[in-house]
């Protein structure tokens, strides 16, 4: 029997620093000196990842051993395959590794060519794909757990390769493909527990916030359990039972439990207390003068099944008044809206005046965005989301929170789409237009800023 271990490991674009340097540390232990696939050795800044939903990124190798880095909308996926060892030598090593790193899930697979492989009774299985491989997973003793273990037994080599390893393209194989769903999936799960499942939480804002949270896992759940199912024909393997069926019935108890929980928690809480409708889509865009930065972002807003209300769908909201007071129009649909996206534009220029300062011209956004943002501060903090569009003068009341700086690149889009998730917004990464929508790299704003803060 020929034994051969893959591992498949994955990380959200928030954890970049992270994952390059668990980068280096595989192509360190490794000995990944070569290049291979005529990819680049080192991953790429931000600014480098192909604009489309899913493509290689690098890759290194070396006789018996390759690994290669792609990105799948939001999620870096490593992937590791050694030949020519042991199992035990294998998995000791990328243990160490991956050390005490903290990322969204990995798979390690142990494969066996030829037959003779005998499963220990803590391994359940198995089941068998058409094309003949036999899966085993090994339990674990919580369904969350971060790190999965599978044992293959195969005879035909080109099958079970370009089902867990490469179908010679750089597109992810399809059982990484939906072993990187099941991870988010368990990934919700954890959260989930770690929070305290459905119990309340004293006082109906804390309440009501849980409510917004929990739809949101719900519907990352719902579509992290629906990718799966597209990932291959797993329709043969669920009827087998064993870790496919595990997964499957794992994210309809957890559905269950979510809209069980949302419920509880909705009719305990204080009828004043504003909880917007489960998936609202509807986001509140405050911006000044600065229209190309506004077009910018409502495109991609929409990339991301988003959207984002004209000033006057927000007037007719209001009961449809020809002549609102504007403070009106806020007052009465901030709370209403899913999420508040407020862009700092370098719009004025001021300046201290002499007596108390020095005279230091500095860019600042205009004063209507100043105060919508502190209504929306004020209303609804945690589904605000600002975005700092080139230098200007800080606000000392909110200085040192963690705005979003706009920039041309994978990143920033990234980081837009999980800050609109978490303010609960159904966030839609399935498609590739996001990554390109609204032209964020010819923004005039970038060159109108001028100084960082005044003295």
């Amino acid at each position: 029997m020929e034994q051969q271990f893959v591992v498949h490991l994955y990380a959200t674009l928030e954890s970049a620093p992270a994952f390059r340097q668990l980068w280096a540390a595989c192509r360190k232990a490794f000995g990944l000196t070569e290049k291979i696939l005529d990819l680049p050795l080192e991953v790429p800044v931000a600014s480098g990842y192909p604009a489309r939903a899913e493509a290689a990124l690098a890759a290194a190798g070396r006789g018996d051993c390759q690994a290669i880095v792609r990105v799948h909308h939001d999620v870096f996926v490593l992937s590791v395959g050694l030949t020519g060892g042991d199992w035990q030598t294998w998995d000791a090593a990328w243990s160490e590794v991956v050390g005490h790193r903290d990322f969204l899930g990995e798979a390690r697979l142990f494969l066996a060519h030829g037959g003779g492989v005998r499963s220990e009774p803590h391994w359940i299985g198995p089941v068998t794909t058409p094309e003949g491989l036999a899966i085993w997973e090994r339990g674990g003793d919580v369904d969350y757990r971060r790190t999965r273990r599978f044992l293959i037994a195969f005879d035909d080599d080109p099958i079970a390769g370009a089902f867990v390893w490469s179908r010679g393209t750089p597109e992810i194989p399809p059982l990484a493909r939906y072993l990187l769903h099941a991870a988010k999936m368990r990934y919700e799960l954890g959260v989930w527990l770690r929070d305290g499942g459905g119990r309340p939480v004293p006082g109906t804002f804390d309440v009501g916030r849980r409510v917004g949270d929990i739809r949101r896992m719900r519907r990352s759940v719902d579509i992290a359990a629906d990718n799966m199912l597209r990932s291959f024909d797993v329709t043969p393997l669920l009827l087998q039972g064993g870790p496919f069926a595990d997964d499957a019935e794992l994210a309809r108890s957890l559905i269950e439990r979510l809209d069980d929980d949302a419920k509880y928690l909705h009719d305990s809480i204080d009828p004043a207390v504003v909880v917007p409708e489960v998936g609202g889509r509807d986001v509140f865009v405050v911006h000044g003068r600065d229209l190309q930065a506004r077009d910018a972002v409502f495109t991609l807003l929409r990339a991301l099944d988003l959207r984002p209300l004209e000033w006057e769908t927000l007037v007719t909201r209001t009961g449809g008044q020809p002549w609102p007071y504007i403070g009106d129009v806020l007052l009465q649909t901030m709370p209403y809206v899913q999420a508040i996206v407020v862009l700092m534009t370098p719009d004025d220029v001021v300046h201290l005046h002499p007596d108390f300062g020095p005279e230091r011209p500095v860019s600042q956004a205009r004063p209507n965005v100043l105060i919508e943002l502190g209504m929306a501060y004020a209303l609804r903090p945690r589904h605000l989301v600002v975005l700092t569009f080139g230098a200007m003068r800080p606000i000392s009341d909110i200085d040192g929170r963690n705005f979003v700086t706009v920039s041309d690149d994978v990143l920033f889009r990234t980081r837009l789409a999980h800050r609109l998730k978490l303010a609960g917004c159904p966030v839609d990464l399935s498609g590739g237009d996001w990554l390109t929508a609204g032209d964020f790299g010819g923004q005039e704003s970038y060159e109108r800023g001028i100084g960082h803060h005044l003295p």
